[in-house]
């Protein structure tokens, strides 16, 4: 796999995401959207963990660094669907919709505005998304081999898609798998039917979409500056 510098890939995502904000501040709407802020920094958390792991899993391997990135890897599990998540909060704008809609079957420029700001923090979340995972995936890489790899990035994709589904649908929070395991697995249950799977499936198709397209562009964008 190609080699993306971790720290260039955290400038370029901060800038972005300070972009975001100070247009966040300047169209923000007082009556619902101060929950992407949070949104956005849960979006965070999943790249901080992986961030930290590739650069760890870069340097000499030894059993305390294995032992260390392993811990990690399974906090970014835990957090990786706050990442695709903010994708959902498109809803709002449907939610929403009697302050927009005008008797004429118009929207109003406020509807536009606040479809702009969300878009941003969903590419925010997605970019987020695939760059946390592709740096797992460069770790798993290189001490399982490729096929592996592309198995976990599938299984991460899903996995992602039922985290979404437990955000969004049954309004479960990451730390509330350590906070009430009974929950959990009464939700788990609850969960286990046709609907759900199919929207479990469905964000997880989407999440490994993004991812494909992502890293398909990044490669193909390296080899040819190298054919250049």
């Amino acid at each position: 796999m190609i080699h993306l510098s971790a720290w260039k890939s955290a400038a370029f995502l901060a800038a972005l995401s300070a972009l975001t904000l100070l247009v966040y501040s300047v169209f923000r709407n007082k009556t619902y959207f101060d929950f992407l802020t949070w949104n956005l920094f849960l979006a965070w958390v999943p790249f901080v963990f992986s961030f930290i792991a590739y650069e760890i899993g870069r340097r000499a391997q030894s059993r305390m660094r294995a032992a260390i990135i392993v811990a990690l890897g399974a906090g970014w599990l835990l957090f990786y669907p706050n990442a695709p998540y903010i994708v959902t909060d498109l809803v709002h704008l449907t939610a929403m919709k009697g302050l927009y809609a005008s008797g004429q079957g118009t929207f109003a420029f406020r509807y536009w505005y606040d479809l702009l700001v969300l878009v941003l923090f969903a590419w925010n979340g997605l970019l987020l998304c695939v760059y946390s995972l592709y740096q797992v995936h460069s770790l798993i890489r290189l001490a399982a081999g490729s096929l592996l790899a592309w198995g976990f990035v599938a299984a991460a994709a899903l996995l992602g898609g039922y985290g979404v589904l437990l955000g969004r649908v049954y309004r479960l929070n990451s730390w509330d798998v350590l906070r009430d395991v009974s929950l959990i697995k009464r939700i788990a249950l609850e969960s286990l039917h046709a609907p759900a799977m199919l929207f479990s499936l469905l964000f997880g198709l989407m999440i490994g979409i993004v991812y494909v397209s992502f890293y398909f562009v990044v490669h193909q964008a390296v080899r040819a500056a190298k054919r250049a």
